[in-house]
């Protein structure tokens, strides 16, 4: 690994990431090589280390301590994706850092109007994920979405949806622009999607009768591909919005029957 240059140990690292594969003996040789060159690390190469990292669930603190120092004596080099990559990490591995987050906020608002969907949607969930309330930084996340809402996918608003909801931030225009374009893509969504979008209805307390009854519906017709908390979730959120497609509730009960029987055989 001595020979590896920056992009290489990057390039090993997400391959493996790719393959969700956690070879942990290799994986903790590249940090360890990492950590001696990270002054070389560009903010593309930085950003997807950390996410490779991340997506194998392998936390390892010196590491993600170095990687935050060098992202913070960097900051302006990033653009909005290596941000939202950065963030997503740290959040996705739990690694609260205070000071990285808050420089994550600050250039984030500087440079969101260039930001994707799923960029818009890594920053905000990784914010939510850590509780950190950002308000300045969420309302810029809100004005850039509610115009690009129709390129969102069914990840991304429901993404947006469950991470608005979880840190209570009420942005109306937001929630009914994720309301509108999740109504138009519903057949898009599956039951993840469905689950979280209802849950982050009810949970925020934004009862829109459409959306809630366009939610049942399709919940209903792939009820049998529904996994237990997703269910549930659904369930609660139809019950505690005052959901009145019966049809729709009562073909839900029969796949938690269904569910239930399993679970007793």
């Amino acid at each position: 690994m001595t020979e590896f240059m920056p992009m290489e140990l990057t390039s090993t690292a997400w391959a493996f990431a790719t393959f969700e594969y956690t070879h942990v003996p290799l994986l903790y040789s590249i940090s360890s090589q990492s950590l001696r060159t990270l002054k070389l690390y560009s903010s593309i190469d930085l950003a997807n280390t950390a996410g490779a990292f991340a997506t194998l669930q392998l936390t390892n603190q010196p590491f993600m301590d170095a990687i935050a120092a060098s992202a913070l004596s960097s900051m302006n080099e990033y653009g909005p994706q290596d941000l939202a990559n950065i963030a997503w990490s740290f959040s996705n591995l739990i690694v609260v850092n205070t000071p990285l987050l808050n420089a994550i906020s600050a250039s984030a608002r500087r440079t969101l109007t260039d930001a994707s969907p799923v960029d818009l949607g890594r920053i905000l969930w990784a914010f939510s994920k850590q509780q950190c309330m950002d308000q300045p930084l969420l309302d810029s996340i809100a004005a850039s979405s509610i115009p690009t809402c129709r390129d969102f996918g069914a990840q991304q608003l429901s993404s947006l949806a469950w991470s608005v909801s979880s840190l209570m931030f009420v942005n109306y225009p937001l929630l009914a622009s994720i309301s509108s374009e999740a109504i138009a893509r519903l057949s898009d969504f599956g039951q993840q999607h469905l689950a979280n979008t209802a849950w982050a209805e009810a949970t925020i307390a934004f009862d829109d009768l459409t959306l809630l009854d366009a939610i049942s519906a399709a919940a209903s017709a792939i009820r049998y591909e529904f996994i237990p908390q997703g269910l549930a979730n659904t369930l609660w959120a139809l019950a505690k919005l005052l959901c009145a497609d019966k049809p729709g509730l009562y073909s839900l009960a029969s796949a938690s029957m269904r569910l239930l029987s399993e679970c007793e055989e």
